[in-house]
């Protein structure tokens, strides 16, 4: 027999009472003969119920499912007080189901845990995708609230929970916890599920990453975990063929992590063009005046020396909305049509050093958002393609008829590296070049720039930002200095053209 032999009812001792099953009903049930030994659930992996260990032994009697594991031999009382540990840990956690108790059993020599618990539905179990994935992503809100509050991690597979039929309460099947789960675990978990439904379609993915977002959210998560859970998601292995699928997920978290929580100071930045310290020293400074949400407006990428590193903190903001720009566009397809010979040199260059992953991830960018009063985009509301044209001398009048067209107040943009706002009120257009503060007045419509992170172009070689305060309605423009000599010697080691490291110093 493949589960160990249990010669008599003494060789089974109950590690906690009060029990639903004494020692020799439990004995009964291993001798049952309808028992089913599930050896085909033992050291599975992929989208299978069961253990992956190979040690573990699985019986199903009935109503029930008795478990043990031949690696964990040990004299008698070291396996009494195992499982003692474990049942205490039941009490506290409340993540198994009330019917499972924990048991010490004698095969031959050796003693033996054993558990003994109902029969439950395991989510691998559940008949169609969008509901599986509903459960999963229950799954993640209990991981991320146990690890929450009582710092331990569960394994997280669909194959370690279940429910009893018609109910939609989660159980933990597992033995086994960890340590505690970070917001790039939770994030891993989510896109794992991937390869698993192969039929599910982007939709299916979007509100999969939505309700894990939320989920994750309402407990309580910190900006940090939420970052985590973008980077997870954003980075969990997986083959080109699941691309769009992750896409569509990422998507799904990123736009739950923007609407769900409230947003009392937000981040305008644009036009990094992969200068990797400017970056880090705009988001450390934004922090610092306290923004809790991010509206980036394109270019993250093109002129710079790190374009990879770049990516990947934008990829990981969470509460952000992540506008394309035309240098985006450019590396992601190859187009370079209307470019300098400067700009094309540098998106060849760059096209060499990021991954297909990381154009595809830039390719997925939206080009404009709207939302209630205000919309953001790269260049010019003008433009049909959101990101060629300019907001300048020659066009900002143009553009303010687009905004007051489309019944916005304001509309955020880039592209022109210079921090600036241009106002209508009424039929005045007024120009406010070196802004400070600006006010967002209502029955206005406002086109508002706040410069450029990476390379500025007002003769100030500090990168420039703002900072939009919703429940003040101003927008207060800010400067922050950088290591520029890192930048400058970085471009020189990637072997690109001097005139970019002239250009950051005279912030031109």
């Amino acid at each position: 027999m493949w589960f160990p032999r249990v010669e008599s009812p003494e060789d089974i001792v109950c590690a906690a009472l009060p029990a639903e099953l004494a020692a020799g009903e439990v004995f009964a049930l291993l001798h049952d003969p309808s028992a089913v030994e599930w050896q085909e659930r033992v050291g599975v992996v992929g989208a299978k119920d069961g253990s992956a260990k190979a040690t573990t032994r699985l019986l199903s009697v009935g109503d029930w499912v008795l478990k043990t594991d031949v690696a964990q031999a040990a004299e008698r009382e070291a396996v009494l007080e195992a499982m003692r540990a474990q049942a205490e840990r039941a009490r506290s956690l409340g993540i198994w189901h009330p019917s499972k108790h924990w048991f010490a059993m004698r095969a031959g020599e050796a003693w033996l845990p054993l558990t003994v618990c109902r029969r439950l539905v395991t989510l691998r179990e559940t008949p169609s995708a969008g509901a599986r994935l509903a459960h999963v992503a229950r799954m993640i809100a209990v991981g991320a609230g146990v690890s929450r509050t009582h710092a331990i991690g569960l394994d997280l597979n669909p194959s370690n929970f279940a429910r009893e039929p018609g109910e939609d309460h989660l159980y933990y099947l597992d033995d086994e916890v960890y340590g505690p789960l970070s917001g790039r675990d939770l994030g891993a978990c989510a896109a794992s599920r991937i390869p698993e439904e192969p039929r599910a379609d982007d939709a299916t993915w979007r509100t999969f990453g939505r309700k894990v977002a939320e989920a994750v959210i309402e407990g309580g998560s910190s900006h940090d975990d939420l970052g985590g859970l973008l980077s997870g998601a954003n980075r969990y292995p997986l083959t080109p063929a699941f691309d769009a699928s992750r896409r569509a997920l990422v998507e799904g978290v990123r736009s739950a992590t923007w609407r769900a929580q409230p947003k009392a100071r937000t981040l305008l930045f644009a036009d990094v063009h992969a200068n990797l310290p400017a970056l880090q020293a705009t988001l450390a400074r934004a922090r610092e005046l306290g923004a809790d949400s991010y509206i980036f407006l394109g270019d993250a990428i093109g002129y710079g020396p790190h374009p990879s590193e770049v990516l990947e903190i934008l990829a990981d903001l969470p509460s952000a909305l992540l506008i394309q720009g035309n240098h985006d566009y450019a590396v992601a397809t190859g187009d370079t049509d209307g470019m300098n010979r400067l700009a094309t040199e540098c998106i060849q260059w760059t096209q060499s050093m990021v991954s297909r992953e990381e154009r595809e991830w830039l390719c997925s960018l939206p080009t404009e958002h709207a939302e209630g009063s205000w919309s953001a985009l790269h260049g010019a509301p003008i433009d049909p393609r959101r990101f060629n044209a300019y907001v300048y001398e020659m066009t900002y009048q143009d553009n303010l008829a687009a905004v007051q067209e489309a019944e916005k107040t304001v509309c955020f943009f880039g592209h022109t590296h210079v921090p600036n706002v241009y106002r209508r009120t009424g039929t005045r257009d007024e120009k406010i070049l070196r802004p400070s503060r600006t006010q967002i007045v209502p029955g206005s419509h406002h086109l508002i720039n706040p410069g450029s992170v990476g390379q500025p172009r007002d003769g100030n070689s500090t990168a420039s930002f703002a900072i939009w305060d919703h429940q003040a309605a101003e927008v207060t423009f800010h400067r922050v200095g950088y290591p520029l000599d890192i930048t400058i010697s970085a471009l020189k080691k990637a072997g690109l053209p001097a005139d970019l490291g002239y250009r950051l110093e005279l912030g031109r």
